[in-house]
């Protein structure tokens, strides 16, 4: 029997079964070789299948059985899907809101931020035209102490 047989008459993924024969390679071949890979696919002579077989069965021994809410049929109840779908929206308008209103805080920043510079131009204007008054008052007075001398 191929690995994918096995695994479709026992209703499992192939992925799961690789996995159990990865687990258990070394113990089904341990005699002999049972699970053989030929023509890129694993076989399995009568004593691997039943190796894996009862696996599967001591697995089921050990697991949980379905719970009720998933064996009944599902309704066509919507009204949380609804509600849901409304948050979303409600989300999504706040975060709209909060996004203009950062928006408009950054515009307003370089705004101000602009009015800052302008003002520091100016204000390096008037320091520099004050230095230059200053400076030309020293000139003057130093001039007129030197001729008074």
């Amino acid at each position: 029997m191929t690995l994918k047989n096995f695994a479709k008459a026992h209703n499992k993924k192939v992925k799961d079964v690789i996995s159990l024969l990865k687990k258990h390679i070394d113990e089904v071949n341990a005699d002999d070789e049972h699970a053989k890979y030929f023509d890129d696919e694993w076989q399995f002579d009568d004593f691997a299948t039943n190796f894996f077989e009862k696996l599967l069965a001591e697995d089921k021994k050990f697991s949980f059985p379905e719970p009720e809410f998933l064996k009944k049929p599902v309704e066509n109840d919507f009204s949380e899907v609804d509600e849901l779908r409304k948050q979303i929206s409600d989300l999504k308008n706040s975060l709209q809101l909060a996004k203009d209103t950062a928006d408009a805080k950054d515009e307003e920043f370089k705004k101000l931020q602009g009015r800052i510079l302008s003002y520091e131009d100016g204000a390096s204007s008037i320091n520099g035209d004050l230095i230059r008054k200053y400076q030309n008052k020293s000139e003057r007075l130093q001039k007129e102490l030197a001729q008074t001398q």
